[in-house]
């Protein structure tokens, strides 16, 4: 809610200053005032992010340490063929701990930038045992999460469990699969394994890279401010194959490289 506010109001300014008669048209035809901009602002500025600062961990909402009883889910749920639901009844979630899916690690997965190493650590590790993966695209930002703190071998276990939601052994759904659980599998390749950044955080093509062991090698191509790139990316090197027709600059591990048009360079990690 916070970067869609301050997104709109810094697009809305764009407009103003480079593209007045849009702007116009714009506010006319959806009856913005200037005012609900600067509402935008205060209310973006006054959203707070909770946070315990001695223990690094983001927090889901307000007093969710006391407020909320801490079930053992670990014991409850025998069979984990049944949903956790079998076993542990709707009231009971709603006042306990146990989270349906990924709601504070989804931020940190989506957000990366916006928070530090230890910060995303400490609250992978409090909130994983509390959530029991009910929604289908619960386990593709665990692992995007994993890569990006470097725990490649759980990454490597919460990819396969999430293609078995729709392609294993164990399908959770008869009626068709589930189109944000397959766009997972994507990002957790990408976002997770390859550890590309997303646009969302950065305007420079980054990476930092998490392959498990059971993965040697990996390769796509990738559209980046209009301009077309190959990456394959193996244990001890990155090769960057610039398809355009432009220099390309790129981030990897913090180090900053550019690849002049149409050619290739290698960088070791």
């Amino acid at each position: 809610a916070k970067f869609v506010l301050k997104l709109a109001n810094h697009v809305m300014q764009m407009m103003k200053e480079n593209a007045p008669d849009k702007y116009r048209t714009l506010t006319e035809k959806l009856n913005i005032q200037v005012k609900e901009f600067e509402l935008f602002a205060e209310v973006e500025k006054g959203l707070p992010v909770l946070k315990d600062e001695d223990r690094k961990i983001v927090w889901q909402c307000e007093n969710f340490e006391t407020a909320f009883a801490e079930p053992n889910i670990k014991k409850i749920w025998k069979d984990k063929n049944k949903f956790f639901g079998y076993y542990y009844s709707q009231e009971k979630r709603y006042r306990s701990k146990t989270l349906k899916q990924a709601d504070v690690v989804a931020l940190l997965a989506i957000f990366s930038e916006d928070f530090t190493g230890e910060e995303k650590e400490a609250s992978f590790d409090y909130y994983w045992p509390f959530t029991i993966h009910d929604s289908s695209n619960s386990m593709c930002h665990h692992q995007v999460l994993l890569s990006n703190i470097g725990r490649a071998e759980h990454a490597y276990k919460a990819w396969l469990r999430s293609i078995d939601i729709d392609f294993g052994a164990l399908p959770r759904s008869s009626n068709g699969i589930h189109c944000a659980n397959v766009g997972g599998m994507w990002q957790e390749v990408i976002f997770g394994f390859c550890g590309m950044v997303s646009a969302l955080n950065t305007d420079v093509l980054t990476f930092k890279p998490c392959l498990p062991d059971e993965i040697n090698k990996i390769s796509f191509k990738v559209q980046w401010q209009g301009q077309w790139a190959q990456i394959t990316i193996i244990k001890d090197s990155i090769e960057l194959n610039n398809l355009s027709s432009e220099t390309l600059a790129i981030n990897i591990y913090n180090k900053n490289y550019i690849v002049g048009a149409k050619s290739v360079k290698t960088v070791g990690i």
